[in-house]
């Protein structure tokens, strides 16, 4: 059996179509994921994915990985249900409100607490080792110039060390950043 096979009965179809017990083992495996102080921040960006998005969580829920991460999300001004699906599965998710991939990777870096950022799209089920096998990437490279100026562009993270605490996320006087256009989120306060 292929490593993604598990996730193949929900790729393509419409969140209504999705077990109960598959929607309970994902919302309960995505939060053990979740840490309070992440090394790593895995940022699913998404627009329009109801029928891909599920496949992808699952995948990312199901990480086997020996670091601490969080797993957050950002709602592209999806017009199906991709941000209640980030809300049913406890999701902390963000709705960016100007259009494109660029803003909307942009908004999870604004609020990725983890010294490292990892880009997911939604419409991808990831490897079991995908999030680790980064992680060990850049930690091997950390002292590579090009990594340290990209970790100390992580204006949540100038030092590029890992977080004591959250960021504000209220705050408005933060360095070269723009805040995302959120008409609807879950994001801590």
């Amino acid at each position: 059996m292929k490593w993604y096979s598990k996730y193949l009965p929900v790729y393509e179809k419409p969140f209504a179509e999705v077990p109960a017990e598959t929607v309970a083992e994902v919302r309960a495996k995505l939060a053990e994921r979740q840490s309070d102080r992440p090394l790593a921040t895995v940022s699913v960006i998404a627009c329009n994915e109801e029928k891909r998005l599920t496949a992808c969580l699952w995948s990312l829920a199901e990480q086997r990985c020996r670091y601490p991460m969080e797993i957050i999300a950002t709602d592209n001004l999806s017009k199906d249900r991709t941000a209640e699906i980030f809300e049913t599965l406890g999701l902390p998710w963000q709705r960016e409100t100007t259009p494109g991939c660029g803003h909307a990777r942009l908004c999870g870096l604004n609020r990725a607490r983890g010294k490292y950022h990892i880009n997911i799209d939604a419409d991808t089920i990831y490897p079991p080792r995908y999030v680790e096998t980064m992680v060990d990437a850049l930690e091997r490279r950390a002292a590579d110039p090009a990594v340290k100026l990209m970790l100390l562009c992580n204006p949540h993270n100038p030092a590029g060390t890992q977080p004591t605490s959250p960021p504000d996320f209220g705050s408005t006087n933060w360095p070269a950043t723009r805040t995302c256009g959120s008409s609807r989120s879950n994001a801590p306060n």
